[in-house]
């Protein structure tokens, strides 16, 4: 009895031509481009994915539409839950250090 919503805006980053593919895939296919984006992943976007700054405007653009509360439960993916971090007050080096556990639970004040 507990309402579901499918948000598109709450997707993990795109990532363009490398989306679905492992990181080791792309760096044994993509190298060069791949090790350029790990190094300044706040300013260099995936080959035809979403930009840092783009992926942030989207989850910060739900925030404010939506305005979750304590009683909201949010299913996502580490990069959507490492915004909401910033979001929240954190620094990114802060949101990128902290753990992400798989279907673990993770209380932010929005």
């Amino acid at each position: 009895a507990i309402p579901l919503h499918m948000e598109p805006q709450l997707r993990e980053m795109n990532f363009g031509e490398w989306e679905g593919r492992s990181y080791d895939a792309i760096d044994a296919e993509d190298g060069q481009r791949w090790r350029a984006w790990c190094s300044d992943w706040r300013n260099v976007s995936p080959p035809g994915g979403e930009s840092l700054d783009a992926f942030v405007a989207r989850i910060r653009g739900w925030v404010e539409a939506t305005q979750p509360t304590s009683k909201d439960a949010l299913v996502t993916h580490a990069g959507v839950i490492r915004v909401v971090r910033v979001l929240s007050g954190s620094t990114w080096d802060e949101a990128m250090a902290s753990e992400n556990p798989f279907l673990g639970w993770i209380g932010h004040p929005l």
